[in-house]
């Protein structure tokens, strides 16, 4: 409480101060001569209480502070109460915010007011939404809850939820099967003979032993294995328990080797095993003991992916698919280089062979090649550099002809072949049909044959140049593609390519192009004599190629190509060959006929020189026939040693026949009446023989003599060549 008192004006001294004295009335003081009147400091322009009401009383004034506020310590104002620093109003879950004359509370999370500036109560969680529904119960908790999930499930990362447990992405189920992961669980697949265990940790082993007991194996024994089991019983003669129990046929052929049957076939049979008369190559034994074909083609992949097989009595062919050609070997198909088989295929352009095709190269980026011109150009659109005609196609036109234009000939119609033997195209000019390929043109061929070529009508309708027509306003010169126009007509069987002018037909292995016809027809390898299509047998032509067949007991050697003997095995296929041609009944008997023939020619030939020269002998026609007959012994023998021993060997026994056969004519010759041996004396002296008579027997001793090792070598050198 305060107050304060007020003075009378003229109890005021002149300096506008009241004077000391009994005016002043310090506070405290009861008593006051003067005359005091009370002040209402309530009406103040400030008033003194702040947020309270101020109530004035005599000589002083009275602080009514609101709820929340009280007065101060002089009582002269109304000052704020911290209740949040009295105390914890708002509980321990909350924060307290004191505010002019009150307070706030602020929950914390999971916590709620039950009423305005009440305090914080718990939210019980589970009763207020689908919490860890529908695979977990909810369980609150003070300012929370929890989640307890089910048996293979966990809680999310926000606790709000129960998730799936994916057991085969965490590891340690299932170890050796197929894990199934399921909604809470998961299923575990194990492969045959395992079954999964009771916590579906892994897979073990099925003892169907014990399990199936005697049903599985009867009276034999089982004998449980991993993932398995097997009976193991006593076998039959022939037959031995393999790996699983069973019993497998032994097979005796393989084991005992080639000495079981001698030099017959050993053929397995189940439980034992026949010996059977050998099959040639491309035949089996079948029932009965009989040979039959075998089917290479059986397989699908003898011949490659570039390839369909073809099968043969005894062989089988490789038809080769464009763009590949059979190996020597006839059993695989192999790229073709066209650029080095197809000349010129790419122009004055870079070639480049690719798997099955080739590549025709532009020397720019922006350029592409034009197959029928052959030439690479920039594509549609782009500026074309201007280029001169070539030379070779300026044709300039003969006076003396003059275009004969037939109404309609600049229209298209349809081209035949020669004779009007077939359609070949249906749009074409009289030109286009005419200068190429066709026979005849227009709707019906037979009204409007082609000139013949090399006509005043063909000169007039054609630049000249086959494959060339006169094309635009101007008649320029333009390449035909007979590839395009005529497709598949103008080179049936075979690849078309074009060319400026013309086109080329390129046809596959064993084939050849027949212009009459316009295809590609099959080459009869078997009509070619040089070719020598199969030797010591009997050729079959076949489509695109042909086989060898062989007389029994010849059969076919590595090549597929000679008939040679069955026992050639031992030698090497050369020399059996060679043996084969050798003593085949046909040569022996072209050789023996040929030797005597030369015998008795030489033998003429000898009697005539003795009675041209008047040289007299004894010796009878019989003793000149055995005189020129040793020369065959040497023969013999050069033959033999070159069939054993090849050329080197057929050389040295020659040459060594050659000198003993000359130095024993020439020492011979002496036996004929009035001839005399040479001797050292007449080598030392220069001096052959004395008298004409013997000079002349001995020069013609000395040229039999030699003729003997020309005559051994000419008839014996094409029998080891």
């Amino acid at each position: 409480m305060a107050g304060s008192w007020h003075c009378p004006r003229e109890a005021h001294s002149a300096g506008g101060a009241p004077p000391p004295g009994p005016c002043s009335r310090a506070r405290g003081t009861r008593a006051s001569p003067c005359s005091l009147a009370d002040v209402d400091e309530c009406r103040d322009a400030r008033p003194p209480c702040g947020a309270g009401s101020c109530e004035n009383l005599p000589g002083a004034y009275r602080c009514l502070c609101p709820e929340g506020y009280r007065t101060g310590a002089r009582q002269a104002e109304c000052q704020d109460v911290d209740e949040c620093a009295a105390g914890t109003p708002c509980g321990l879950p909350s924060h307290c915010t004191n505010t002019a004359g009150s307070f706030r509370c602020e929950c914390r999370p999971g916590y709620r007011a039950q009423a305005p500036g009440g305090p914080c109560m718990d939210v019980n969680e589970c009763l207020e939404g689908d919490f860890c529904f529908p695979h977990g119960e909810c369980l609150n908790a003070d300012g929370s809850y929890t989640c307890l999930c089910a048996q293979g499930f966990a809680a999310a990362p926000d606790g709000a939820s129960c998730l799936d447990v994916d057991e085969c992405r965490r590891g340690g189920a299932c170890e050796g099967g197929r894990c199934v992961n399921t909604e809470g669980s998961f299923d575990c697949y194990c492969p045959a003979g395992f079954r999964a265990g009771p916590d579906k940790t892994d897979c073990q082993d099925v003892d169907e032993c014990q399990d199936y007991r005697d049903a599985l194996c009867g009276a034999q024994r089982c004998e449980n294995l991993p993932g398995s089991y097997r009976c193991v019983a006593d076998c039959d003669p022939g037959y031995e328990a393999g790996s699983n129990g069973q019993c497998h046929d032994v097979d005796e052929c393989e084991t005992y080797g080639a000495h079981l049957c001698g030099a017959q076939r050993c053929q397995n049979l189940p439980g034992s095993y026949r010996c059977v008369a050998p099959c040639d190559p491309g035949y089996e034994p079948g029932p009965g003991s009989q040979c039959h074909d075998v089917d290479e083609c059986a397989n699908g992949t003898r011949c490659g992916v570039h390839a369909v097989c073809h099968n043969l009595p005894g062989a089988f062919q490789c038809l080769c698919d464009q763009g590949y050609e059979t190996t020597r070997d006839g059993h695989h198909c192999q790229d073709v280089n066209e650029c080095e088989t197809l000349q010129g295929v790419c122009g004055a352009e870079l070639c480049e062979n690719v798997e099955g095709s080739f590549l025709c190269l532009c020397p720019s980026s922006d350029q592409e090649f034009d197959p029928m011109t052959g030439r690479c150009t920039r594509p549609p659109g782009a500026a074309l550099p201007s280029r001169p005609e070539p030379p070779e196609l300026r044709v300039e036109p003969e006076p003396e002809l003059e275009p004969v234009l037939v109404p309609g000939e600049g229209a298209r119609r349809e081209c035949y072949r020669q004779g009007c033997g077939g359609l070949l195209a249906w749009n074409t000019t009289r030109q286009e049909c005419c200068c190429t390929l066709g026979g005849g043109w227009g709707p019906e061929c037979s009204t409007r044959p082609c000139p013949t070529r090399g006509s005043a009508q063909y000169q007039a309708l054609c630049p000249g140049i086959g494959g060339i027509v006169a094309s635009g306003p101007h008649g320029a010169l333009a390449d035909v593609d007979e590839c395009v126009l005529f497709g598949s007509h103008a080179c049936m069987g075979g690849v078309c390519v074009n060319k400026v002018p013309g086109y080329a037909c390129y046809c596959p292995s064993g084939y050849y192009y027949e212009r009459e016809q316009l295809e590609c027809v099959d080459n009869d390898e078997c009509q070619d004599e040089e070719a020598e299509a199969c030797v010591g047998g009997r050729c079959v032509n076949t489509v695109g190629s042909y086989y060898c067949s062989c007389q029994a007991p010849l059969v076919l050697d590595a090549s597929q190509r000679r008939c040679v003997a069955n026992d050639s095995q031992a030698l090497d296929a050369n020399q059996a060959v060679c043996w084969q041609e050798v003593v085949s009944p046909d040569i022996l008997a072209l050789q023996a006929s040929s030797a005597l023939a030369w015998l008795i020619v030489e033998v003429l030939v000898i009697l005539l020189s003795l009675y041209l020269m008047t040289v007299n002998t004894d010796l009878t026609t019989i003793d000149l026939v055995a005189f020129s007959g040793y020369k065959y012994v040497g023969m013999i023998v050069g033959v033999v040693s070159g069939l054993l021993f090849g050329r080197t060997g057929y050389y040295l026994l020659l040459s060594w026949c050659c000198v003993t056969i000359f130095f024993f004519m020439v020492r011979a010759g002496g036996t004929w009446p009035g001839a005399r041996r040479l001797g050292p004396e007449d080598l030392g002296t220069g001096v052959l023989v004395r008298g004409a008579k013997n000079q002349l027997r001995m020069y013609l001793t000395m040229a039999i003599a030699a003729l003997q090792p020309l005559f051994m070598y000419w008839l014996t050198y094409h029998l080891v060549w």
